[in-house]
């Protein structure tokens, strides 16, 4: 009975994971997240009923591991990352910090991630703050900074996006496929939260994201929209690298990053900032010069 409740715990899960990759914004994963959080965190609510209770079991590694996968998942919508953030109290953070084993680096990279997408935000309040007094809120930027460092994520989140954009598994072996957009959502929310400098070592891969906007030969000059969307998401990711000296540096020696930014110019506004720190031109004039290009082959500005 334990292992079939697994099972069905398994392929609910799966289900779910398959929607939140393809849409995480979907309405109907709203009312899903508390239970998904639930099995992720060990903090299954006992049902009412004795007998039910009886029947109801502690969720299996590959349980909880998938549910984490699901709020990953979730975590890359602007609504679900807040809805996922308001069901993690910082008890229940270390719940999952506590859980991540030093033998499973697919684990340690996941939840870090996880954390890493809802950095800024702050952890809800615990469910006894009205009684013991309210703590200071704490972000998971915060809350996530023993893992991160103790498990080398940054240098893992480059090596990474550098396997992402080769199609390569990463961890390596791990017949798990990231894709590059993805990952830079996450990184501009990383920049966003303050840690540009830990992301100084992904400068080539961002570099190597916003070239993907430059059309190939034999594409007639067409782009494809997640390549549009990941030149947009790096170019934000370099804007915030560009304040450092060797970073800045790379990006000028660059061959064929300034085209590519003029290709994007009026799409994303960092864009127009960061051609101005590589070349020192004043955007206004290079817009003159590049007017936007937009085809149906390229996502519109979002």
């Amino acid at each position: 009975e334990q292992v079939q409740q697994q099972q069905e715990h398994l392929a609910a899960l799966q289900m779910i994971q398959a929607i939140a990759a393809a849409s995480p914004e979907a309405p109907a994963l709203a009312p899903l997240l508390p239970s998904v959080a639930a099995l992720a965190t060990k903090r299954q609510e006992p049902p009412a009923d004795e007998v039910l209770q009886q029947r109801t079991h502690a969720a299996f590694r590959s349980v909880r591991s998938t549910a984490l996968e699901v709020l990953v998942s979730c975590s890359l919508g602007r609504q679900r990352r807040k809805d996922i953030a308001a069901l993690l109290p910082p008890s229940m953070v270390r719940s999952v910090l506590a859980d991540t084993w030093e033998d499973s680096p697919v684990r340690a990279f996941t939840v870090s991630l996880l954390f890493a997408n809802l950095c800024e935000l702050e952890a809800a309040q615990e469910e006894d703050a009205a009684v013991l007094g309210a703590a200071e809120p704490v972000t998971f930027n915060e809350l996530a900074e023993p893992l991160w460092e103790s498990s080398g994520f940054f240098e893992d989140f480059s090596s990474c996006l550098s396997a992402a954009l080769e199609v390569r598994p990463w961890p390596p072996q791990s017949q798990i496929y990231h894709r590059p957009w993805k990952l830079l959502n996450t990184c501009v929310r990383l920049g966003q939260a303050g840690r540009a400098q830990r992301l100084l070592g992904a400068v080539q891969p961002l570099i190597a994201c916003v070239l993907l906007r430059l059309p190939q030969e034999g594409s007639q000059g067409l782009v494809s929209a997640d390549d549009a969307r990941a030149a947009r998401l790096a170019a934000t990711a370099l804007l915030a690298l560009s304040l450092d000296t060797g970073a800045a540096g790379a990006m000028r020696q660059a061959d064929g990053l300034a085209d590519a930014l003029r290709c994007m110019l009026g799409e994303e506004p960092a864009v127009a900032e960061l051609l101005e720190v590589i070349t020192g031109t004043a955007w206004q004039e290079t817009l003159s010069e590049a007017p936007p290009q937009h085809t149906s082959a390229v996502a519109a500005p979002f």
